[in-house]
């Protein structure tokens, strides 16, 4: 089997949106070295990562599952793409293409954990407010094993991490979004996800 060199942005934190796309891909079979910078890799799964792409992924990589953070039109077609987060990246970008993003396959490729809270919340690491009122409160930054665990004990969740909001919707799980201002691309990548969340067999095919 090939190894796949994956990068996964990670900037002085470990965020689980961008850490998730990895163990995916591991729990799909492949053998993944993460690498530390954009133009060493030969994929790109997951995050807002497409911006960076188009000035500085080698020449052929693959992208599967990716999206823009702010949704200005980018020229991708260096690129070897076979699927974005939604059908606003892949219209910014000129692209007929498969969409979804990989924490859509968690809730195929993990069993879902006993439900033991009633209303999780997940911070993403930006979100340092307290949510007295939920019944349990994780942060995102945490090992990405413990937060799909998280997600998937709780009846309901609400979010400021949009991959907890992915996640939860892959095992339908009644998700929300908190919004928190200091969570980069504003409202672009949520809206995205919610243009491109379809069937996660296509993702998989896309990346065959």
């Amino acid at each position: 089997m090939k190894r796949l060199r994956v990068y996964a942005w990670r900037g002085g934190v470990e965020n689980f949106g961008d850490e998730l796309g990895p163990v995916v891909l591991r729990r799909l079979g492949h053998d993944v070295e993460r690498v530390e910078h954009i133009h060493e890799a030969d994929l790109l799964a997951a995050g807002s990562l497409l911006e960076s792409a188009a000035e500085n992924a080698k020449d052929g990589t693959v992208i599967w599952g990716s999206g823009l953070l702010y949704g200005e039109a980018v020229d991708l077609s260096r690129l070897d793409v076979r699927a974005v987060r939604g059908r606003l990246t892949a219209r910014a970008a000129g692209l007929d293409v498969a969409t979804g993003d990989p924490g859509s396959l968690v809730g195929m490729l993990w069993k879902r954990p006993p439900v033991r809270r009633s209303v999780g919340v997940l911070r993403r690491y930006a979100d340092d407010r307290e949510y007295p009122w939920a019944d349990c409160v994780m942060d995102a930054d945490s090992p990405v094993e413990s937060v799909i665990d998280f997600i998937g004990s709780c009846e309901r969740l609400a979010s400021s991490s949009l991959h907890g909001v992915i996640v939860a919707a892959s095992w339908g799980i009644p998700a929300v979004r908190l919004h928190h201002e200091a969570v980069a691309g504003g409202d672009f990548k949520w809206a995205d996800w919610l243009s491109g969340a379809g069937d996660p067999e296509n993702l998989l095919a896309a990346l065959e």
